[in-house]
């Protein structure tokens, strides 16, 4: 049993993590603005459309997850063993990596979504939900998964602990967006009343020409 990680194991993750990163951040940018419309939209008390921002950006992050896939696929297997490894140790890189490629390749799409996702949570105001669940993941299986990776050297662990923690923060992601949210925002939709107010509530104006028609019935009295 190895405790530390070779160095054709290293540049292996050093792959994968460097395209998951690029695999988060290009949706994560893309998908901000869901945070100041989304805040707009819920504060103009226009829940329907919020909540069609809200799955515009769910499909969004759907072709993002497809489109990283497809890119995994294509870079994996040309470009990257030759970026991460020389002429001499390409084909032991490539060896290296197999065992793992298929997880690799699901974690591309995992974390496009997260990526879109994670505004979504913000834009909703869910931040509690939000900061709990990566607390949770993170060191409920996160840490002690990287801690057994890194103990016995063992990459497919290292891997499988970022697919763990990205399939089970989007599931929790999707829960809070799609189960709990969407429905609520479908509900006020249908009460058709702004943040703070009530269908009850009668204007100002009114209330004023009614008192000063009851007060002109009693002077005529």
């Amino acid at each position: 049993m190895r405790s530390t990680i070779g160095v054709l194991e290293a540049a292996v993750f050093s792959m994968f993590d460097s395209l998951g990163t690029f695999a988060y951040g290009v949706p994560n940018i893309l998908a901000t603005p869901a945070m100041f419309y989304g805040s707009n939209l819920y504060g103009q008390g226009r829940y329907r459309d919020f909540s069609r921002l809200l799955l515009f950006y769910a499909a969004m992050a759907v072709a993002f997850a497809a489109i990283f896939l497809i890119l995994g696929l294509l870079t994996f297997s040309s470009t990257a063993p030759e970026l991460f490894a020389n002429r001499v140790q390409r084909d032991e890189f490539v060896e290296v990596s197999k065992p793992v490629l298929t997880m690799a390749l699901v974690l591309q799409p995992l974390k496009a979504m997260v990526g879109v996702y994670g505004p979504l949570i913000i834009a909703v105001q869910r931040y509690v939900a939000f900061g709990a669940l990566v607390f949770v993941i993170f060191w409920c299986a996160f840490v002690p998964m990287t801690a057994v990776g890194a103990a016995t050297g063992n990459l497919n662990t290292l891997i499988a602990a970022h697919v763990v923690y990205h399939a089970l923060l989007l599931a929790g992601l999707i829960f809070v967006v799609h189960v709990q949210e969407i429905p609520r925002l479908r509900a006020k939709s249908k009460d058709g009343n702004a943040p703070g107010t009530s269908a009850a509530v009668v204007p100002v104006s009114s209330k004023l020409t009614k008192l000063g028609g009851v007060k002109g019935s009693v002077s005529e009295a």
